[in-house]
């Protein structure tokens, strides 16, 4: 009994060396191993990530509208000796262009007349009470109104327009200014030509990719909601009134290149 006692003892202090040396090297190698992955790991920080390859493109969109709504401002002046008769003279200055306009087919509901104003034009003079001093006076006063047509028939008020513009011989002391035209479907028009915009866009990149060759055209990382330029619109201009604009829409996109 004592025999195999011994024998088993012996046996396993003779394997104890043996699994200390097994476990040393696990837990070593397990160092080692968790050493180099730090080590590496901050070596992969430390260095600079590729620099991404991206292509910047501009897509446009145009189109030429008609106006459809015309406004038409004229302004009427009239002097006097004081402000009353140059009010009374300006109301029958106003009155003659109105005759004139609904002469040449502008509808009465179609003129507007803006409140009046008037100004003065002063003169200085020596005061007669001998001290030396002077008095502004008034020496004439001007009233002033204008007067606007707003209608969607262009060609009629067009035609008034020409016969008031080309008639130097008239009565009237009325500042006539070329008509301002807008068209009332813009918000629509430029929705749409935003789309067509930022579409072409996707369609210059890709074309520009191909050029290249050897390359693929990636995801788009930078874009904006486009932008509408219509610089004729709302101008006081008859050539657009007659001729229409040109509504020019605008896109950018930044795309990866694969």
């Amino acid at each position: 009994m004592s025999l195999i006692q011994e024998t088993r003892e012996e046996k396993r202090r003779r394997e104890l060396p043996g699994f200390r040396w097994f476990a040393v090297v696990v837990i070593a190698g397990t160092v080692i191993t968790s050493t180099a992955l730090i080590r590496d790991a901050w070596k992969s920080g430390k260095e600079p990530a590729a620099e991404r390859r991206t292509i910047d493109v501009t897509g446009t969109a145009k189109q030429r509208v008609k106006s459809d709504e015309l406004s038409w401002k004229m302004t009427v002046s009239a002097t006097g000796r004081d402000r009353a008769a140059a009010m009374r003279r300006l109301s029958t200055e106003v009155q003659a262009l109105r005759e004139f306009l609904s002469a040449h087919e502008v509808q009465p509901a179609e003129i507007h007349s803006h409140p009046a104003l008037d100004d003065t034009e002063d003169a200085a003079i020596e005061d007669v009470d001998g001290t030396g001093a002077s008095h502004p006076k008034p020496t004439e006063f001007t009233a002033t109104m204008v007067v606007e047509v707003q209608s969607s028939d262009l060609p009629r008020i067009v035609r008034a327009f020409n016969e008031l513009a080309d008639k130097p011989e008239r009565q009237i002391a009325v500042d006539v200014e070329e008509p301002t035209c807008s068209y009332s479907g813009l918000a629509t028009v430029s929705e749409e030509l935003i789309a067509k915009a930022r579409h072409d866009v996707r369609v210059r990149a890709t074309a520009q990719i191909a050029e290249v060759g050897d390359a693929h055209l990636g995801p788009l990382v930078v874009s904006d909601l486009g932008s509408v330029n219509s610089p004729e619109l709302g101008t006081a201009s008859l050539a657009n009134c007659v001729n229409g604009s040109e509504v020019v829409a605008t896109a950018r996109g930044t795309f990866t290149i694969e």
